[in-house]
């Protein structure tokens, strides 16, 4: 049921309420302002509950784990989390972006992500041409700064091609 069917058939006590529902569904993000209403139109404030509440790790396929893990400590500043054995030839390496909730696992071990098949990661910056002059002057090739309508962005590629973008939102 779309807002302005739910508005028309509502009693004088909904329309009461309807505006006070999307003023908590702006607050809470609910894009959906039914998932923050009962079934008696009253306002559930308590219990919101999401089936996810992050992106956690996000799997980078590499050639090289110890050249990538060098690329992205060294050129991008990622911190290493944790680095352990996996399998016989292979290491667990979790590295994080500081600032950034979601770390980056450099793997080999899935046959289907080829090194360099990862593309359109976005790197969100508050400062991109300070950012963009940091990153060059570590030896990365980077594209110019391009403005968009959403912001400005530039983008650049790992060791095996792997296809990241980085972005100020307007």
């Amino acid at each position: 049921m779309g807002f302005s069917s739910y508005f028309e058939k509502a009693s004088f006590h909904y329309y009461k309420l309807i505006p006070m529902k999307l003023f908590w569904c702006k607050l809470y993000q609910i894009t959906h302002y039914q998932q923050a209403v009962d079934s008696a139109g009253y306002i559930k404030l308590i219990g919101v509950e999401y089936m996810f509440t992050k992106i956690s790790i996000v799997s980078i396929p590499v050639k090289n784990q110890g050249a990538s893990r060098k690329f992205y400590t060294e050129v991008l500043g990622c911190k290493v989390v944790e680095e352990l054995p996996f399998g016989p030839t292979a290491n667990w390496i979790r590295l994080e972006f500081p600032g950034v909730e979601t770390k980056i696992v450099l793997v080999t071990w899935f046959p289907q992500m080829q090194p360099g098949s990862v593309q359109g990661l976005v790197l969100i910056t508050n400062e991109i041409a300070k950012t963009h002059a940091e990153l060059k002057k570590r030896g990365l090739t980077i594209s110019e700064i391009a403005k968009k309508p959403y912001g400005q962005e530039a983008s650049f590629s790992d060791l095996d091609g792997n296809g990241w973008v980085l972005q100020q939102p307007a």
